[in-house]
């Protein structure tokens, strides 16, 4: 390890090189964009890192830079006693879920759904922010700059408001996501009991597998409030469940209760073995050979990508085990 006094003197002068960067009068905007962030890492937040960003891009009237702390949804609750509503049948290792009210949030898909509050606090985990929604990545988020839980927004002075209460549901272009953590949150939604018939707010460029997932839970269209990156939204009021996705790799099981709950119809006991091919774009050298031995040993081989979403659930419903492989 370094001592710390030289990590200093070379962050100073690192410091140093990015402010007469900026400065230059040939730096690229983008450049200075990138920089900025860098700085505003560097220097703890600082207020020179935001000058050196509005020199690539200045604050137009319509906005308003607001310098922000990000705390979790949960705690703010609690803080501000704010209505959450426990949801039953909670996990069996004790992992409980809830669904929380918030007033006066606004919502952007640009920015992976992270509610703000009027006065721009953030609402979310901060492993939740990656470099893809930085302005400079995705025009259309409101975030400029980012350290650790404080974050640098440019936000519209006037947003359209809905005054119906309504529920987060938001939705990615993941096929994982929607299901494990964006369309799961009305598991929780359901069980605290808020009324069926509240709208839904989801994304404008929903896939037909998320439509369809979505009419076969019986929620329909008409019921949906839709947000595009480009048009964010002021929200009155809005009910946000817990995420039920705990990790890359880790699901609640209130999930996969959930879902057989609401879209299995059989009380059959599943009898088939299948193996479920990788897709197009999993590149697996001895592909064959698995799904020959796996043929060879009574699995079904089977590909899922071109089948509606019903087909799927109809196919894995009488299926136990179903295998699969990856690279």
């Amino acid at each position: 390890q370094r001592p710390a006094g030289v990590m200093r003197a070379n962050r100073r002068e690192l410091e140093g090189v990015l402010r007469r960067f900026s400065a230059a009068p040939g730096a690229d905007d983008v450049l200075r964009q990138q920089f900025a962030g860098l700085y505003y890492l560097l220097s703890n937040g600082s207020s020179e890192a935001t000058g050196i960003y509005n020199t690539a891009e200045p604050c137009p009237p319509t906005h308003r830079d607001v310098t922000t702390k990000i705390v979790s949804l949960d705690r703010w609750c609690a803080q501000h006693k704010l209505p959450v509503l426990n949801c039953a049948g909670d996990d069996a290792d004790g992992k409980g879920h809830a669904l929380y009210g918030v007033k006066d949030v606004q919502m952007y898909a640009a920015l992976e759904w992270i509610p703000i509050l009027g006065d721009g606090r953030a609402l979310a985990p901060v492993r939740t922010l990656q470099s893809k929604h930085f302005r400079a990545m995705t025009p259309e988020s409101p975030l400029l700059l980012f350290r650790g839980s404080h974050a640098e927004l440019r936000l519209p002075r006037e947003l359209p408001t809905v005054e119906t209460p309504a529920v987060l549901v938001g939705g990615s272009a993941s096929y994982h996501d929607t299901l494990v953590r964006d369309l799961a949150g009305l598991a929780v939604v359901e069980g605290a009991g808020l009324a069926r018939d509240l709208p839904l707010v989801v994304r404008a460029d929903m896939a037909p597998f998320q439509r369809e997932v979505l009419q076969l839970l019986g929620y329909d269209e008409s019921r949906f409030i839709s947000v595009d990156a480009a048009h964010p939204m002021r929200f009155a009021t809005l009910h946000i469940p817990s995420r039920l996705a705990l990790g890359s790799r880790s699901v609640a099981q209130l999930v996969g209760r959930w879902y057989r709950s609401r879209l299995v119809h059989t009380q059959d006991v599943p009898s088939r073995k299948l193996y479920v091919t990788p897709g197009p774009d999993v590149a697996i050298d001895n592909a064959q050979a698995v799904a020959s031995l796996l043929d060879s040993l009574g699995f079904e081989v089977v590909e899922v990508a071109g089948l509606d979403v019903r087909t799927q659930i109809e196919l894995f419903a009488h299926a136990a085990p179903v295998g699969g492989a990856t690279s």
